[in-house]
């Protein structure tokens, strides 16, 4: 006798990990929808060949996608034998995630079925409710696949209101950095939150953070971080951000003697937002001594080219007041950028050298020409061998940091992966001509 439940395999690695646990603390009280989480290759490939799953009468297999993972060639392999194996045990796939809506066509041509655009809580929900009840998929609206040969988007949704929905499953033990704002308004050329979130910013209110960050005290997790675009933009005002750390010292740090790190990893502050009232005031409430501070380049013609919206000036401003109320600011710096020129570089070294001699400290990034954005699949910009070295000798005395030789050879990879796109993209709609309006 089959099981009328929907069976829903997710396939979750610690490098999708925070993604992953938005859609279960969104899906996993879906009426008769039974989800199981796998976290490695070998685990999901046990599970697809399990005789458990036979007594299911729908079964769904999801994944979310980086960029930065399916240029690896060892991966796409994996996912392909995951696929395969999928397909033969009845699976209906889906992806969703960065690459899945920076690219969904590329993502149908990894061999997916139906690619979930942009934010997934509420299309999922929706997808599994009617593929339960036997109703027409194709009215799911934020999803994108391939009727009768040719690509459909079944159109936008309206965006997911954070407060909606837990931001982890903590049920299932699940926890990870608070999502606090989704959604940025300024739209930088090299940066995916404005196209895959909208830019409108919806921020989760103070009541439900206060709520997810006791719970996670009261599980014995005492370092609370959060996760937002800008961190001093909440609350799209600069009232509800006092009003946001007061509360935030008054019951949680006060009251629970657990550590609040705001404005630090996973999160930035930008530059122009950095307000000398907030940072006094987080001297109290923080227990990060580093604010990260997006400067992003060093050249005001390469900043008004990616649209940041900011000058060099406010870098400064901003690391003056940074370093004036005892925090070291961390400012992040990106190099690479297609249209990038020599005389961009020497500005931009020129700016790391002054920000190191007022006390701050620089965090290096390589452009990565990620899909979905203004400047997806360009070719980077090869790094001036002298540049190499003035950062080499600022990182080697202990001002600087960061993984930009390694992103320099995954943005490689991303642009070849680009470069051979349409091949792969037209080989997919040869296959496909013709194919009948079904699911399985």
């Amino acid at each position: 006798m089959k099981n009328e439940k929907v069976l829903v395999i997710l396939y979750r690695d610690r490098f999708v990990s925070y993604s992953i646990n938005q859609v279960l603390a969104a899906i996993d009280n879906v009426r008769d929808v039974e989800v199981v989480v796998v976290d490695n290759e070998r685990s999901l490939m046990s599970a697809l060949m399990s005789s458990a799953i036979d007594s299911y009468r729908i079964k769904v297999l999801g994944f979310s996608l980086l960029t930065t993972r399916v240029v690896n060639e060892d991966f796409r392999n994996f996912v392909n034998d995951a696929l395969k194996l999928a397909y033969s045990r009845g699976f209906i796939t889906v992806a969703g995630g960065p690459h899945a809506t920076g690219d969904p066509l590329d993502t149908l041509g990894l061999g997916f079925k139906f690619v979930f655009i942009g934010e997934g809580e509420d299309s999922f929900r929706e997808f599994l409710s009617v593929l339960r009840d036997g109703g027409d998929i194709y009215k799911v609206r934020g999803l994108y696949t391939l009727f009768n040969g040719e690509p459909l988007y079944t159109g936008c949704r309206s965006r997911v209101i954070l407060d909606s929905y837990p931001p982890f499953p903590y049920w299932r033990g699940l926890f990870n950095p608070i999502e606090i704002t989704r959604g940025c308004p300024f739209g930088c050329r090299f940066c995916q939150v404005t196209y895959m979130h909208g830019c409108v910013q919806r921020h989760r209110s103070i009541d439900k953070i206060l709520e997810y960050c006791n719970l996670m005290v009261s599980r014995g997790i005492r370092d609370l971080r959060f996760i937002t675009p800008n961190a001093f933009s909440y609350g799209s005002s600069r009232d509800k951000l006092m009003d946001l750390l007061e509360k935030l010292y008054l019951n949680i740090v006060s009251k629970r003697e657990a550590r609040v790190f705001y404005g630090s990893f996973p999160s930035e502050v930008r530059p122009d937002y950095v307000d000398e009232d907030i940072v006094r005031f987080m001297k109290n409430v923080v227990s990060n001594e580093k604010i990260i501070v997006g400067a992003q380049s060093g050249s005001n013609r390469v900043l008004n080219y990616i649209r940041r919206g900011h000058g060099i000036e406010e870098v400064y401003n901003a690391v003056e007041t940074i370093v004036k109320y005892g925090f070291t600011p961390s400012v992040d710096f990106i190099v690479g950028f297609p249209f990038e020129s020599e005389h961009d570089f020497r500005e931009t070294i020129l700016v790391m050298k002054r920000i190191v001699k007022m006390g701050g400290e620089i965090h290096m990034h390589y452009f990565i020409p990620l899909p979905g954005t203004p400047l997806a699949y360009r070719k980077p910009r090869e790094i001036p061998l002298w540049f190499r070295k003035e950062v080499s000798r600022l990182i080697g005395a202990g001002k600087g940091y960061g993984n930009w030789l390694n992103q320099e050879r995954i943005s490689n990879m991303v642009f070849q992966y680009g470069f051979e796109r349409s091949r792969r993209i037209s080989s997919l709609l040869q296959h496909v001509s013709g194919k009948e309006r079904c699911l399985i």
